[in-house]
This record gives structure tokens, sequence and C-alpha cells, in this order.
């Protein structure tokens, strides 16, 4: 009998602070962030940085072919 009333009076506190958790409404445009600045430029190939002296320019070459070693063959088995 006293089990079934401690479950009761439990479930009434949990009932109670759930509820009371649900009454305050939040503030979306407090939440949101802040508008994002763009600025645009015509030129798309201009790019401005704060430190240009950490950034060195460097001319592409033409690409490399890799060898690699080892190989896979259709007929082995792929279990390890």
């Amino acid at each position: 009998m006293t089990s079934t009333i401690g479950a009761r009076c439990a479930c009434v506190v949990a009932l109670g602070l759930t509820l009371a958790g649900c009454s305050t409404h939040a503030d979306p445009a407090a939440e949101a962030p802040p508008p994002a600045h763009v600025e645009h430029e015509q030129d798309l190939n201009v790019v401005r940085v704060d430190h240009p002296e950490q950034f060195s320019l460097v001319t592409a070459g033409p690409a490399r072919r890799q060898i690699a070693t080892g190989g896979y063959r259709n007929g082995e088995s792929r279990c390890v």
C-alpha cells in the first residue's frame, strides 16, 4: 500500500517538474545568429587575406605519374 502511494507521489512530482519546464517561451530572434556580412567583388580572381605574408604563391607544374607496388587480381580471396 505504501509503495503505491510513494509511486503516485513520485509521478505527481515528475509531472509537475515537466510542466514547470514547459511554461517558459523562447525568443527566436534572440537565439538567431547575427546576419552574415558579405562583400561582393567584381573580379572573381581577387582574393584578400589579413596576413598575405603567410600565404606564398606557387606556380602549378605538370602532374607526376604515381607508381604503386602490389596489385589485386580478380581470382584472389578478399578474406583476411
